[in-house]
């Protein structure tokens, strides 16, 4: 796992968890005990001069309650099924205020504009000293290599530039590995369970840790959930195993039009799917491989069909322009249509297709990838 992880969609992998999950999960699923609702109650203090509404926001940024502020002070009460990351926010301030919500009383202080305290939640204390243990210092880091690769593109040093981004990858590799082993860490509480779920770890990962946490974590909601989201992504996988047909579509082009996977395929003995966006940075940090692997095989019967999963068609088009993506640019007008279709939970997503429209390829990258697009290619001269 790799810091992109915090900021863009996640690559997943099943592999042989996928007969694990469809066999044993669901009856665990089915077997297990849920816990009964339990009450909260958010107790909040801001200064004298505040007045208006607070409203009690989810991680989705979607009001679930409100309240009025009256001399100062609030109160949230309500039945949380799980506890969980909650944001607390006032209307005449832009700013929202995390508050990890238990069944407990739990008092919040808002003095000064972007700071609060919070106190009666043993899960906040835990997220907290998470944070400016663990992802404060490493946003630091990545802060400062970022300035400082921008520096360097300036100047125009492709020295100091790789070498930066070696750092980079470097952070990135120490952050997996410190991760997993906050998640590892006993004794287990909801919290490693908080943490599992935004992980974005590959699906063996999580389904092995999910084994890990059943003694002590099985009746909560958030592990049912996340272990039949596991069973739900290692049965759609089916539906683009290696050998199977590829899903067709058809979607609009990036010079106006549409075009088919069907009519791309029969006329090349492979194609490249792949999935990305504009807003997704290792999408973009692979162009240059794709390119070449085109630039490459173009010749040898190999077409690129780049589908972004671009909800806005400027921004799509500007990325275009901007980075010059191989092959032919469709638009995904539908996205979770296609990525039910494909079975993609996260991007960069290759798949490669053969001419009688066979999946010889999934979520293949760099080398992996090259060798893969030679060995086909070499099978059809």
């Amino acid at each position: 796992m790799t810091i992109d992880s915090i900021f863009y969609l996640n690559k997943f992998r099943l592999g042989f968890y996928t007969s694990l999950l469809l066999s044993g999960l669901f009856a665990h699923a089915a077997m297990a005990q849920t816990k009964q609702s339990q009450t909260f109650t958010l107790m909040g203090e801001v200064l004298p001069s505040v007045t208006g509404t607070v409203y009690l926001l989810k991680q989705n940024d979607v009001a679930i309650d409100s309240t009025r502020i009256r001399q100062g002070q609030f109160t949230f009460k309500g039945a949380l099924e799980d506890p969980g990351l909650y944001w607390i926010r006032i209307n005449t301030d832009d700013l929202s205020y995390p508050v990890f919500l238990e069944a407990s009383p739990i008092r919040m202080k808002l003095k000064d504009k972007g700071t609060a305290q919070v106190s009666g939640s043993k899960l906040h204390d835990q997220w907290e000293s998470y944070n400016s243990g663990f992802i404060d210092p490493i946003r630091e880091q990545l802060i400062t290599l970022f300035e400082q690769r921008k520096a360097a593109t300036q100047k125009g040093d492709t020295v100091l530039f790789n070498r930066l981004m070696k750092q980079n990858d470097s952070v990135s590799i120490s952050y997996g590995t410190r991760y997993r082993k906050i998640i590892e860490q006993k004794p287990y509480t909801f919290f490693n369970l908080h943490l599992l779920q935004e992980s974005g770890m590959d699906d063996a990962y999580v389904v092995n840790m999910l084994n890990e946490f059943r003694p002590q974590l099985a009746t909560y909601r958030t592990f049912q959930a996340l272990e039949q989201e596991m069973a739900k992504r290692a049965a759609g996988r089916e539906k683009t195993a290696i050998g199977v047909d590829a899903p067709l579509f058809v979607l609009p082009t990036s010079k106006g039009g549409t075009s088919s996977l069907d009519s791309v395929r029969k006329s090349n003995k492979l194609v490249l799917l792949d999935f990305w966006a504009s807003w997704c940075g290792p999408c973009i940090k692979e162009l240059p491989s794709l390119k070449a692997l085109y630039n490459q095989y173009a010749k040898e019967g190999l077409e690129v069909i780049s589908v972004s999963l671009d909800k806005d068609p400027a921004q799509w088009q500007q990325a275009i322009r901007r980075h010059s993506p191989p092959g032919l640019q469709l638009l995904a007008t539908d996205q979770s249509q296609i990525m039910e279709k494909y079975a993609v939970i996260g991007i960069p997503h290759t798949f490669l297709i053969d001419q009688s429209g066979k999946i010889q390829g999934d979520n293949l990258h760099g080398e992996e990838l090259t060798k893969k697009v030679a060995e086909l290619l070499g099978e059809k001269r």
